[in-house]
């Protein structure tokens, strides 16, 4: 299948719900991965997080058949992430989340780094919008990896970001202490 075709037909199967996914997951990882990252800056948002959960799915399959290649996904997410990438990174960090979510041994290897994104002396990402796309790749990971995040540091970084001139970046920030189990307050 010619890869423009590919795209198209990844966008429209990602709008027919279980049945256009297994149509996706149907092919090899490899295959469907790229059209899949394309699909993060589609216009319409239902789409684009239908692709997060796609790709967390896809990139746990390809994990199980060949680790390394999952894990040049996730430094491919690292490098669309920096500065010298000359890119935003829309939705790139949910999608790096949500592979987490999926797999445990990746989480293992990038949790730490996932929340580098939002410590000042880490990876720190300025733009206000995508500590917004961070702060809900948290929200995704914390139901599986509460004690992690925790143990990690991410409430004391989640209190400075507070203090954010962002109004969205304060509220995901909140919330997610909250669901941390950590007053907001204290």
């Amino acid at each position: 299948m010619q890869t423009t075709s590919l795209k198209n037909k990844v966008i429209e199967w990602l709008t027919q719900g279980e049945e256009g996914i297994s149509k996706i997951l149907s092919l090899p990882p490899r295959q469907v991965i790229n059209p899949l990252i394309g699909a993060l800056l589609h216009p319409d948002e239902s789409i684009q997080q239908q692709a997060v959960s796609v790709i967390g799915r896809v990139v746990k399959e390809l994990a199980e058949q060949d680790l390394e290649g999952a894990r040049i996904i996730m430094r491919r997410f690292m490098w669309m992430l920096n500065e010298e990438s000359g890119g935003i990174g829309w939705g790139v960090p949910q999608a790096m989340a949500e592979v987490m979510v999926q797999n445990p041994l990746l989480a293992r290897e990038y949790l730490t780094i996932f929340l580098s994104y939002l410590w000042e002396e880490g990876n720190y990402l300025e733009f206000s919008p995508i500590q917004y796309e961070v702060l809900k790749g948290l929200l995704r990971l914390i139901p599986r990896y509460k004690e992690d995040l925790i143990r990690a540091g991410a409430p004391d970084h989640l209190k400075k970001l507070l203090s954010s001139p962002d109004e969205k970046v304060r509220e995901l920030a909140s919330l997610a202490l909250k669901r941390l189990g950590i007053s907001p307050e204290g």
